[in-house]
């Protein structure tokens, strides 16, 4: 199954499919978050949020193929 079908999935509310989602690019989100704060704790609190903002609003995500564009401007 490829990101965009994952994303479908988590649109219709499969939850475990976001869980998928995030376990894909989670290793990105934390290099980019490390490189904005610099600090592992702070690193984890921006993924937390992200990845709980990313979650509410899945539904202003257009194009499901940009996903990971998506999660990272958040």
């Amino acid at each position: 199954m490829d990101l965009t079908e994952k994303v479908e999935l988590v649109r219709k509310g499969d939850k475990q499919a976001f869980v998928a989602l995030i376990r894909t690019i989670q290793q990105s989100l934390y290099v980019i978050a490390r490189s904005i704060v610099k600090n592992n704790e702070d690193s984890a609190d921006a993924m937390q949020e992200t990845i709980t903002k990313a979650f509410t609003s899945i539904h202003t995500l257009r194009e499901p193929a940009y996903f990971k564009t998506w999660i990272i401007r958040y």
